[in-house]
């Protein structure tokens, strides 16, 4: 099945489920919101390609940034909800030769990701999907010329994880994660990107 077909089918699964508590006025819980830093690793295989020809890159290395997560109850044990993530990429690697030396660059990703959990009291795992995008840069040397040109890859991501509550205020945030992203082109050379990225995440969170 589509992974598209499978994040709207999921979405619409969370949001109808939600919706008789929000219409009965939160009488299974309020929403709880958690804003909070996470950091961890990340491995990313990029594949550009240009007039027929392919050239691999293994991306590997830290990235730290920021996450929200609103969530709600549906019943004792179990919660729906958003997480929204931004984080810092910190990753290039030598892709390639096409009328001179290029790479790629990694230099951002954001996530809008739906999630469905199980409240089992010292921890919460959960899964979620949603959508991903990622801004790469590439910069290359054309003709003795140095230059750059950036894309923005579009895509979908799959998480695996466990919040752990540490006190009344602050959580735990623990995640894995694989992402991929679809073709893009970019300006120079007519190149195109795409990429399959899988980390973890580690991170603490405060809830209000």
């Amino acid at each position: 099945m589509n992974m598209r077909l499978m994040t709207a089918q999921l979405c619409a699964v969370l949001f109808l489920s939600a919706s008789p508590a929000i219409a009965d006025g939160h009488e299974d819980g309020d929403w709880q919101i958690v804003l909070g830093v996470q950091a961890g690793y990340n491995l990313t295989d990029s594949t550009t390609e240009s007039s027929g020809v392919r050239f691999f890159s293994g991306l590997n290395g830290p990235a730290a940034g920021l996450f929200g997560q609103f969530t709600h109850p549906i019943s004792d044990d179990l919660f729906v909800g958003v997480h929204i993530g931004m984080t810092k990429e910190s990753a290039e690697d030598y892709a390639g030769q096409q009328g001179g030396p290029f790479k790629v660059k990694l230099e951002w990703s954001a996530d809008v990701l739906a999630r469905i959990g199980y409240d089992a009291g010292k921890i919460r795992p959960f899964i979620g999907a949603g959508a991903s995008l990622l801004r790469v840069e590439t910069p290359y040397v054309m003709n003795g010329v140095s230059g750059s040109d950036d894309a923005l890859l579009k895509g979908w991501k799959a998480v695996l994880g466990i919040d752990v509550p540490i006190t009344d205020n602050v959580v735990g945030h623990m995640v894995l994660h694989h992402a991929r992203y679809s073709d893009e082109k970019v300006i120079w050379n007519d190149l195109a990107i795409s990429g399959d990225q899988t980390g973890a995440r580690f991170g603490l969170g405060y809830v209000f």
